[in-house]
């Protein structure tokens, strides 16, 4: 050790034997600016938040210290924004957890299909009911999917045909989450359960179906794919008569408990059956072979319950959290949106409620929501105590006026400091939240003019609008137009036309297509494209609102300076007249006499 190392320009170097037997120098660095080096070389821009491997690559080309690939690893893994965006441990995968019914409608699962293609009848969704025991479905179509309408389906179309279910399983749409559902269960008296966010596993009935359905649908629809709300009856008339694969018989025996005649057998006649028979015999035949149906749809089911697990559970990746820990949490919209990042947080755990369900919370301000944990990884901001111990790894620098402050669930929330290697100041390079207001109050604010509230010229010298707007929209909406580099144009995704304002597009995508509110950011496009139009500001800048005792001193202030020029030009103007009258004077005598 001791004979690699050498002194060059007052800097210790230590030798090191590159693959190609070239010897490469490394400085090695003090404590303290250690964690600078991972910084410049792992969180800055040009250095783009590579893994493990290639940030102690590229540290070691320049720099050494002991246990430097400890140290990397653990900085690596502490990274906030690695955390979020690289897959690292990923989403985990607990052990299957499996509830069989014994009769049916003993459990029911709800769910909601679309949005789709709307009908000529303005069907847009398909409310999916499924029964766990029988496997029987509905599909019923609908214009929309709120609580009133999902709500009118149920108990209209299935609980007065079949009767009440003992138990109603949904996902926490808004519509089964809403007060009217919850009251409408509570009253025929139904255990009303839903499955964790993003987590369709839980509802595996009818998401399993709801792929089936759609398959049948794509078969029998339209080139114009509008009248697939026409096929549904005739499609579940279908899978009913059909075995089921779990059951190894069809919905229609079990539910029904009995066979429907289908068009073929009306086509060849079904097979003679006597018609003197016994009542009572009638009777007990058919309880018993019910009794026997039942026990071997039990069997069969269990059996494939067994199979399902053992595939399912297949490369586990099984996670413990422990209450009052921090962790973060998969959310697929975020994943889904480009250039999105799937972990959000760090959210605190607070109570344990399963073994695979976690209640956690984000700040006092937020809810608490209920997680699976599938969905949850450990937030690792000190993953490990003991190695920070012994190598003494404290933050770059600590300053006396370092102001700590602390969230009300308790987190801890420090400004970023950098050193400078310049001297052995500390640059605070990350301002707080109370010094942006005080510097947007102090500085920007007033530098912004405002906008007059009798009406405004544009204030770029260059634009030939000679236009007097009368509000600060419309002056904002020209300042669009011809004043940004940029423009966005808003598409609809339904009938492919262009708005230059996003509040038009709406309201095509909402009034003309008639497509739910919830949706409505799923078929708006922003194209963003060069501006032909555009006039350069050269320094001007679009106003502001001003408060009411700014618009009364700017009126007071525009009276003053016109009484002042009214004031001026009546004392000039006589002594003007007067000039002019004694001058021509002075000719005439010069002149004339």
């Amino acid at each position: 050790m001791w004979e690699n190392l050498e002194v060059k320009d007052d800097n210790l170097y230590k030798q090191f034997l590159k693959e190609d037997n070239t010897i490469l120098l490394q400085l090695v660095a003090p404590q303290k600016i250690r964690e600078t080096i991972f910084h410049q070389l792992h969180h800055n821009k040009i250095a783009g938040h590579f893994g493990k491997d290639r940030t102690l690559n590229a540290i070691r080309t320049r720099f050494y210290w002991p246990r430097i690939t400890e140290n990397i690893k653990l900085w690596c893994l502490e990274c906030d924004l690695c955390a979020r965006c690289k897959p690292g441990p990923g989403v985990g995968k607990s052990p299957l957890r499996q509830s069989k019914s014994s009769a049916p409608l003993e459990r029911i699962n709800v769910d909601i299909v679309g949005p789709l293609p709307i009908t000529t009848n303005r069907n847009e969704y398909i409310i999916v009911l499924g029964d766990y025991y029988s496997n029987w479905k509905e599909a019923f179509p609908v214009p929309d999917h709120t609580a009133m309408t999902v709500a009118d389906k149920i108990i209209t179309e299935f609980i007065c045909r079949f009767g009440c279910p003992l138990q109603l399983h949904t996902d926490q749409g808004k519509e089964f989450e809403s007060h009217l559902f919850k009251t409408m269960c509570k009253k025929i008296g139904v255990q009303k359960t839903h499955s964790t966010p993003y987590r369709p596993q839980s509802s595996g009935l009818v998401e399993r179906y709801n792929r089936s359905l759609k398959q049948m649908l794509s078969m029998f629809v339209n080139e114009h794919r509008n009248d697939w709300d026409e096929h549904i009856p005739y499609l579940m008339m279908a899978y009913r008569s059909t075995v089921h694969s779990t059951t190894k018989c069809t919905p229609n025996s079990l539910m029904l408990r009995r066979e429907i005649r289908c068009p073929v057998d009306l086509m060849f006649g079904l097979p003679n059956t006597v018609n003197d028979f016994c009542r009572i015999e009638y009777v007990e035949w058919v309880k018993n072979t019910l009794t026997e149906a039942y026990k071997h749809v039990y069997d069969h089911s269990g059996q494939a319950a067994q199979r399902q697990k053992s595939y399912y559970d297949r490369g586990l990746k099984v996670r413990k959290l422990e209450p009052n820990c921090w962790v973060w949490r998969w959310y697929p919209p975020k994943r889904n949106q480009t250039l999105g990042l799937g972990w959000t947080g760090p959210y605190l755990v607070i109570e344990k409620i399963t073994d695979v369900t976690y209640k956690i919370q984000k700040s006092e301000q937020t809810k608490s929501i209920m997680v699976h944990v599938d969905h949850l990884k450990p937030y690792l901001e000190c993953l490990n105590q003991d190695v920070l111990v012994s190598q003494a790894l404290t933050p770059v620098v600590y300053t006396p006026e370092r102001q700590l402050t602390k969230t009300r669930i308790g987190r801890t929330v420090k400004p970023r400091d950098v050193y400078s290697p310049i001297s052995d100041e500390i640059v605070q390079i990350r301002a707080d939240k109370q010094e942006l207001q005080q510097f947007h109050h102090l500085v920007i604010r007033p530098a912004t003019p405002i906008f007059h509230p009798l009406g405004q010229y544009c204030p770029v010298s260059r634009c030939c609008t000679m236009y007097k707007y009368s509000t600060l929209r419309e002056l904002h909406t020209h300042w669009q137009y011809l004043h940004q580099a940029n423009r966005e144009i808003f598409k609809c995704g339904k009938c492919r036309k262009m708005f230059g304002i996003k509040s038009r597009c709406f309201r095509q995508i909402f009034y003309r297509h008639h497509v739910s509110e919830v949706y409505v950011e799923n078929y708006l496009k922003i194209i963003i494209t060069p501006n032909i139009d555009y006039i350069e500001t050269r320094g001007a800048m679009l106003p502001r609102l001003g408060t009411p005792e700014e618009n009364a001193e700017l009126i007071a202030e525009e009276k003053r300076v016109a009484q002042r020029k009214r004031e001026e030009e009546a004392r000039v103007s006589p002594v003007h007249f007067l000039t002019e009258r004694l001058e021509a004077a002075e000719i005439m005598e010069r002149d004339f006499f």
